[in-house]
């Protein structure tokens, strides 16, 4: 087994890492934000006019961050090469390019270096040992690729793990399989592999555990269902543990561009912050921080990205910070990972909130024919509902339907009822039942008219 030189020292580093206090930690990551900032101001053309005026008193390390700009997507977007660092420093190592989805729209493309993502497979590392998973035994992962790429239920068959544990660690055999797949061909690959542990997205999970609960079909060799890439709603995971009872489920918080940005506590089950790499803030919509408790957006900070240096960037996401874990970890703690910004209702007079689509049984007490939908809110008053059916909804149903859907969002709003074959997924294969598109102006607009 080929070990990478750096690796055991890294990993002792993160083993006592994590036990340090929360003012400890908060120590340490003023420490490695101030000389962030300071490369980033003098070799990023970007961040030389984003921080134009800006007094260097201001970048004393004590509550540095509230006193600087909030970096948005279209910043990164607009800049172009000007956010890449001109003296990126020679320790670091090579680039990478990193591009995120594009889910929300154009693509925000950064660099990473050969030290990020060292750092970043020491985390995965430490996630594992946290779980004390069992290298030896089988994985499977239902992913996004080309399609015609790994369809199940052949997919793509290999005899490690893959990366980046198979570069530390020797493994068991693994599976990848296409998440375009149809729902029963990936049923049948999980027959013919029997993975001990099986990593895909949360809705994409969900949607097997309902097959198999469905059809009666048992897994009785899973381990552990891994999720990430989505936000991991209580719905979702009602339906997994329904289906596979006893199985361990656990989350991760990641995004293309920043890596791991929180795992769940092995003891208590919270998401804790990956202190030692990013800087976690949840902020209010006028950007002052939130409570405990109180959610709010997202900003990260990644402290050891010195290619495209990201600072108190808004990823999209919203969030709330918990009380301290009772594990002894000072590391912060994500109470709740509440999803996107997209993915929020938006009301005609502007306010904002996670849309509640209500439950599976009220819908199926008004028809059983809806196999898979999708709302995409296109005005602050006009939501499409598209559905996938297995017959047609009478007149009735669909009045019906619309009541009960009005019902669970909290406005009678104008929703128009569309028939489709399928559901295509976003361009990296993830399924969302609520997406906005209303855009700022619209909502403006509304309030002037409510």
């Amino acid at each position: 087994m080929i070990m990478n030189d750096q690796m055991p020292a890294l990993l002792n580093i993160l083993e006592k890492s994590q036990w340090l206090t929360a003012e400890e930690i908060r120590h340490k990551q003023q420490k490695h934000l101030s000389q962030l900032i300071l490369h980033a101001r003098e070799t990023v053309p970007f961040y030389a006019r984003f921080y134009a005026d800006i007094h260097s008193q201001d970048f004393q390390p004590d509550n540095i961050l509230a006193r600087l700009p909030v970096l948005k997507r279209e910043h990164i977007q607009e800049a172009g090469e000007d956010f890449i660092s001109q003296k990126i420093p020679g320790e670091h190592g090579s680039c990478s390019a990193l591009e995120t989805s594009g889910s929300t729209g154009k693509p925000v493309k950064v660099l990473g270096t050969d030290f990020t993502r060292i750092f970043y497979d020491a985390l995965m590392l430490r996630e594992h040992a946290w779980h004390q998973r069992d290298f030896t035994k089988t994985l499977m992962s239902i992913r996004w690729a080309k399609r015609g790429f790994a369809e199940a239920p052949q997919g793509l068959a290999q005899s490690t793990w893959g990366p980046p544990v198979n570069k530390y660690k020797t493994t068991g055999p693994s599976t990848f399989i296409n998440v375009a797949s149809s729902t029963p061909s990936q049923i049948d690959a999980l027959l013919l592999y029997q993975p001990h542990y099986l990593m895909s997205y949360p809705s994409q999970l969900a949607a097997l555990a309902e097959y198999c609960v469905s059809r009666r079909i048992e897994l009785p060799w899973l381990d552990e269902i891994r999720t990430t890439g989505e936000t991991f709603h209580p719905a979702y995971r009602r339906m997994i543990e329904h289906a596979w009872p006893g199985v361990k489920i656990t989350d991760i918080y990641s995004t293309e561009e920043i890596g791991n940005i929180a795992q769940q506590c092995p003891e208590a089950g919270n998401y804790h912050v990956n202190t030692e790499h990013v800087i976690c803030e949840i902020v209010d919509e006028q950007h002052r921080p939130c409570q405990s408790g109180q959610p709010g957006k997202v900003l990260l900070t990644a402290l050891l990205n010195y290619a495209t240096p990201l600072i108190r960037y808004e990823v999209g996401d919203y969030a709330e910070f918990g009380e301290a874990c009772p594990c002894g970890r000072g590391m912060p703690v994500l109470k709740k990972i509440l999803g996107r910004k997209r993915n929020r209702l938006i009301l005609p007079d502007g306010e904002s909130r996670f849309p509640y689509l209500g439950e599976r049984a009220e819908r199926n007490a008004i028809t059983s024919a809806v196999r898979k939908f999708q709302f995409v809110q296109h005005t602050p008053h006009d939501i499409e509902y598209k559905a996938v059916v297995s017959e047609p909804l009478t007149l009735l149903q669909e009045e019906q339907l619309k009541a009960f859907l009005q019902r669970n969002l909290g406005f009678s709003f104008n929703i128009t009822i569309t028939y489709h074959a399928e559901i295509p997924l976003s361009a990296t294969g993830k399924y969302e039942e609520f997406i906005s598109l209303v855009s700022q102006e619209s909502i403006h607009s509304s309030r002037q008219t409510t």
